[in-house]
């Protein structure tokens, strides 16, 4: 989703590395004070990704200097990079940079600077009157800046030289605010720009019909009148059966600008023959009912629920107050209208596509809302559809499945692993266990497994998902956290629960990762024990747990970190 846009990019990935011996004034001085990457919390070792987010200093005259040198060295050809660096963090605190950008450099800045744009624009301003001075380069070269992050707004106090040129990166499709960022950038005197939007990322890659392609259409067209000149869209999937028509409409307005929407869809409708109208009448569903009236009127809610405007993730999360079980059984009949046509082979099959692309999407809907041990049972149903059909739609399963999982919106991660093979229920098992290091291993002596709950209440939370040398520190007691980093010995967890009702013996307990032998006791009675590398490590278990009725689990754990991983109790293997 490329038109032929300028070569640029983040500039400045290697300078940390290349410079902060030999030129530690190029380098940004971060929020700590420090020439050097700045990291949420300060290691003062800094990996690969760190230094690659390091910021310049563009106040720094050499700064300009250097760009210029390196441009030089790859020839003189093409723009001259002057884009930022990527994430929010480390951008100067310099005196003259903060004042560049209106902060008082003796007042209380935040943690993140959200706007930085007049130094980058002064930056490129400063390369391209250099150029112009020098002999034998094109007079006529220009430089590109990122119009992205802190850096998205127009520039508040500097001009912009006419020979540069701009990659802006616009994070919402609201036409206001659009409208809003490309004039602001056109008043500063911008005159050419590329749009390079990361909002289709944001949306596209997931199983669900929106209805938003007559907002892309917009968007793309909000730019076009305001100069852009070039495209590149940070989003195209190979998601053909749910995507087609939003890919199609971006793809016929990037090439001809002046088409209108309609002519575009009356266009790509004609794909389906005898079936144009129903299929037609599917995605005006999907657009009119679904995008206009509770996607769009929500816009800025859904991407502040999915934060750092990630408008999917916010969507995936409250899927359920935005879409209905009704609207795939209109859908549904729609589509089934549309069979009843006689068509072609070829044209029947993608309608029968978007049949199973709309199945699938009622599915992946289940999957996302349901709750308990209805949740799993919707995962499995998910799981056996794509496997089955997984060559008759036209769907990036591979990244869709990962971008749920990385949202932890379904439960496909754990019907795909070891529980697979278990029968439902299957009972995830608490995160916050009360806990109690045993160094002199005298629990065992004092038979602490047979205490009550009420008086293992009173000792600390430990969360079980982490090992106990890596505890969750936000959520660890300070003083416990310094002790657990460097144990190793014998420790105590503790907790009581409900089990479901239809849960029937025999049972096994799984740890996903697990440290050191493990001992179980269930009401005072050893039920079973195991012991793990760090891997999975499976509990047999004895004893009369009885569904439907509370039970304390007492863990007793030696070696250096115990579970890493909530464990999971179900009944045996078929």
């Amino acid at each position: 989703m490329g038109g032929a846009h300028p070569n640029y990019g983040h500039a400045f990935t290697q300078w940390y590395d290349r410079f902060h011996k030999t030129h530690p004034e190029y380098i940004a001085i971060n929020k700590y004070g420090k020439r050097e990457p700045e990291q949420r919390h300060y290691t003062g070792k800094f990996s690969e990704r760190d230094r690659s987010f390091t910021k310049i200093c563009p106040s720094e005259e050499k700064v300009a200097d250097q760009i210029i040198a390196d441009w030089k060295r790859r020839g003189c050809r093409g723009r001259i990079n002057v884009c930022m660096n990527d994430m929010p963090q480390g951008f100067c605190r310099c005196e003259k940079c903060l004042l560049t950008d209106g902060y008082d450099p003796k007042g209380k800045l935040p943690a993140y600077l959200p706007f930085v744009t007049d130094r980058y624009v002064r930056l490129a301003n400063k390369v391209l009157e250099k150029v112009k001075k020098m002999e034998k380069v094109p007079k006529d070269v220009q430089a590109v800046i990122y119009a992205y992050e802190s850096g998205r707004e127009a520039p508040r106090y500097t001009k912009l030289n006419e020979r540069i040129y701009a990659g802006i990166v616009p994070v919402t499709m609201e036409t206001d605010k659009l409208e809003k960022l490309y004039s602001s950038w056109q008043k500063a005197g911008l005159k050419n720009f590329a749009i390079r939007p990361n909002i289709h990322y944001y949306t596209m890659k997931s199983a669900l019909f929106l209805g938003m392609e007559k907002q892309a259409y917009t968007a793309f067209q909000t730019a076009w009148k305001y100069g852009a000149d070039a495209t590149d869209y940070d989003h195209i999937m190979p998601s053909w059966a749910v995507t087609a028509f939003h890919d199609y409409t971006l793809a016929r307005t990037f090439l001809e600008p002046e088409k209108s929407f309609e002519e575009i869809e009356k266009e790509f409708l004609l794909l389906y023959g005898d079936a144009a109208s129903e299929m037609g009448e599917f995605y005006r569903y999907w657009r009119q009912e679904v995008w206009e009236k509770r996607l769009m009127p929500n816009y800025g809610t859904i991407v502040k629920k999915g934060r750092v405007h990630n408008f999917l993730r916010g969507l995936l999360w409250n899927l359920k107050d935005y879409y209905k079980e009704s609207d795939f059984d209109i859908t549904d009949a729609i589509l089934q209208k549309a069979l009843k046509k006689d068509l072609p082979e070829k044209t029947k099959a993608l309608v029968k596509e978007t049949v199973l692309a709309n199945k699938h999407m009622r599915l992946t809907f289940h999957a996302i809302t349901k709750r308990d041990q209805e949740k799993y049972k919707a995962a499995r149903i998910l799981l056996s559809f794509r496997e089955k059909y997984r060559n008759e739609m036209e769907l990036d399963l591979i990244g869709i499945t990962s971008t749920e999982n990385t949202y932890r919106v379904t439960a496909l991660p754990e019907v795909t692993g070891f529980l697979r093979e278990h029968p439902l229920p299957w009972v995830k098992m608490p995160i916050a266990w009360n806990f109690k290091a045993d160094p002199q291993k005298q629990g065992i002596r004092e038979q602490w497994y047979k205490k009550d709950h009420s008086e293992w209440k009173k000792e600390k939370f430990l969360r079980m998902d982490f090992f106990w040398t890596n505890p969750y520190r936000s959520e660890t007691d300070p003083v416990l956290y310094k002790f657990l980093r460097t144990y190793k010995g014998a420790a105590w967890y503790c907790v009581r629960i409900k089990l479901p009702q239809d849960l029937t013996p025999p049972c096994r307990l799984t740890f996903p990762k697990l440290k050191g032998k493990c001992v179980l006791y269930v009401d005072g009675v050893k039920c079973g024990e195991t012991k793990g590398n760090g891997g999975a490590a499976v509990m047999e278990l004895s004893g009369n747990l009885k569904g439907g009725a509370f039970h304390t689990f007492t863990v007793y754990c030696e070696g250096d970190g115990g579970p890493g991983a909530l464990p999971w109790l179900t009944g045996s293997k078929k």
